[in-house]
């Protein structure tokens, strides 16, 4: 134990003040102080193993009275030796990661999530940490910046790697071709196809981060000291930021006229960055973004003891929240981040259960206002099968601005796919908008892919639910959802089916009407109403539990969590689960011989008519992973 606490305190004392600290006054970690702790971990395994070996043969009975406390302590003991293998590998990768020697680089993205991207959202600031000895390099402080323009160099120079033609208006770089379905893809102004922005895509972080790096790289000097190589990459939401508020204080940004708190961060960066500069307007858009982020990493440079044990415990909340999300390029310390179920990874899908992700490709920022209840209804089979009804209701509430800019459209346009266990059997689905059923305003097409497919292509459009899933293992289905901003010709109506539009349509004679021109409903005058969709999905699961001789067992599942999908500050917004388990079939010879698929909302309504969902997950935040367990 006094080993251990040798090898943190050779490790720590260097990095007093913290990572962010960029104190020139202390050289940071060396390689002398890596060697040492690696000498001083050696005998401490060696002793570990002696201690193992002791306790092997204690007679536990005899750990009583004053000797019992010791009990609980020794039985730690079988957990110490895998934690000093992991210390052991991360001494191995520490000289690159923490810029042992020489310079150490990560990519820092800021994800807006009231524009909601699987990744946590939009991806619309990044900056640099440079890392020296372990400590942020005092020559080139983290500071964000626009994407936008990041975004503009790349198209440029991947463009002019193509072949010679017309500058800046085909043929600039492509999403992967797992995200065919994107719209945002080519334009005049040589930035607004694939660009970092857009990178946070996948429900898999350890994909975003690769997929992020690879533009960041290919764009020229955008690594300080024309640095070649990233050690990883950190995203994170608001959220973040607000918890760490909690800690600093709130931040005065005098020359802004404001002062920043927990409860106008979102609202303010909004204010600044979408509608106006607050007397700054000869400054890039992102200034205020820039600024603050510089005084708020200025104030947690000055955090000592307790404050910073605060900062470290906000820190780890983040990451189990996905509000923090790190890759690490290095195999070792990704894996360890894997083992701890701290690598924003979407689960291999072995076992059951169901992971929503929600891509608002509507251009604004409509999450503000967006309620999810993720309702599961789970019938336990006498076979070890779960047969699943999922309701996923999506609530659109419009209450504020949504920051539209110059896209003139501020309904909810969401590509929704929701993963299943790999070997789950989809029985039906419902409740999707085909997005045929309306035509972008100047295509000659009934189509759709989203607001910003110019070329009016069919490539990028699906007219029903897509089944073939985008990550390896995991069955998938993925449809569009469309949600009026709550103000329509008819006020009392709520968009839920295919043929609602065409109802929407029959008022202007044309079932194919353009989006923008009717689909709209901020267009016409009436009361703001909250407009629902209510999407189902049914699929069964094999071998999802087992029954004990005696009849009796324990059910599972892992449902998943979105990053940036929980908990705004406008009322109920965000994503809430509730869970049945019905076991009324679990002895049945016959077992289930009813109708799987759900079609409307009266059917949800007489399916748990009369249940009661299980009390710990009832209405209940999805704040995190969470892991459902019902026993029988």
């Amino acid at each position: 134990a006094s080993e251990g606490l040798q090898v943190a305190q050779t490790l720590l004392t260097p990095l007093s003040g913290g990572a962010l600290a960029a104190d020139s006054s202390t050289p940071g970690l060396t390689m002398d102080d890596i060697n040492q702790a690696k000498a001083v971990l050696a005998d401490a395994q060696v002793r570990l193993a002696d201690a193992l070996a002791a306790y092997s043969q204690l007679d536990q009975s005899a750990l009583k009275g004053p000797l019992a406390k010791f009990g609980k302590y020794l039985a730690l003991l079988p957990e110490a030796p895998p934690i000093m293998s992991e210390m052991r590998v991360l001494l191995d990768s520490a000289p690159s990661l923490l810029g042992i020697g020489q310079n150490a680089y990560y990519l820092v993205v800021a994800m807006d999530r009231t524009e909601l991207r699987p990744a946590g959202g939009f991806m619309g600031n990044y900056g640099i940490l440079t890392l020296t000895g372990g400590r942020q390099s005092a020559q080139y402080p983290l500071s964000l910046q626009d994407t936008y323009t990041l975004d503009g160099d790349y198209y440029k120079s991947v463009y002019n790697q193509a072949p010679p033609h017309t500058p800046c208006q085909v043929g600039g770089p492509q999403p992967p071709n797992y995200f065919w379905w994107w719209p945002y893809r080519e334009d005049s102004a040589c930035q607004y196809a694939w660009g970092l922005r857009d990178t946070g895509l996948s429900p898999d972080f350890p994909t975003n981060a690769q997929n992020a790096e690879a533009v960041v790289l290919a764009t020229p000097n955008k690594i300080p000291d024309n640095g070649k190589s990233l050690q990883g990459v950190i995203g994170f939401t608001p959220v973040l930021i607000e918890d760490l508020m909690a800690v600093t204080g709130p931040v005065a940004m005098p020359s802004w006229g404001v002062t920043v708190t927990p409860q106008n961060l979102e609202s303010l960066i909004h204010k600044f960055q979408l509608t106006g500069y607050g007397g700054h307007t000869n400054q890039p858009r992102k200034t205020f973004t820039h600024d603050l982020s510089t005084t708020m990493l200025d104030k947690i440079k000055t955090l000592h003891g307790a404050q910073l044990k605060q900062v470290f415990k906000v820190a780890q909340d983040a990451l189990k929240t996905k509000d923090l999300e790190v890759y690490f390029n290095d195999p070792h310390a990704e894996l360890i981040l894997q083992q701890l179920g701290l690598a924003a990874q979407i689960s291999s899908g072995n076992g059951d259960g169901f992971f929503v992700v929600d891509t608002n490709d509507g251009g604004n920022k409509a999450n503000l206002f967006v309620n999810e209840h993720q309702t599961d209804y789970v019938t336990l089979l006498p076979n070890g099968g779960a047969l699943h009804r999922l309701q996923i209701s999506v609530t659109y509430n419009k209450t504020g601005f949504v920051y539209d800019g110059t896209q003139n459209q501020e309904d909810y346009v969401d590509m929704q796919r929701t993963y299943l266990p790999g070997d789950a059997n989809i029985l039906g689905y419902s409740g999707f908008v085909p997005v045929n059923t309306f035509g972008y305003p100047g295509c000659p097409y009934s189509w759709a892919a989203g607001i910003s497919d110019t070329t009016c292509s069919p490539v990028y459009t699906f007219g029903t639910p897509i089944t073939a899933s985008d990550v390896p293992g995991r069955t998938m289905v993925f449809g569009s959802l469309f949600l009026s901003c709550g103000r329509s010709m008819d006020p009392t109506h709520t968009v839920e089916t295919a043929q609602d539009f065409r109802d929407i349509g029959a008022h202007t004679g044309n079932e194919f009407v353009g989006r923008f021109d009717y689909f709209n409903g901020c267009f016409y005058n009436g009361p703001s109403i909250a407009r629902t969709q209510n999407i189902y999905i049914e699929w069964y699961t094999p071998h999802a539990f087992t029954i004990g001789a005696d009849g009796h067992g324990t059910y599972t599942e892992l449902v998943e969590k979105q990053p940036g999908s929980a908990d705004f500050a406008t009322g109920d917004v965000g994503d809430y689960l509730t869970v049945y388990v019905d076991t009324s079939l679990l002895h049945s010879k016959n077992g289930f011989t009813g109708d799987a698929t759900i079609t409307s909302n009266d059917q949800w309504a007489a399916l748990i008519a009369g249940k009661k969902p299980l009390p710990q997950y009832n209405n209940m935040k999805l704040l995190e992973n969470t892991l459902v367990s019902f026993s029988f």
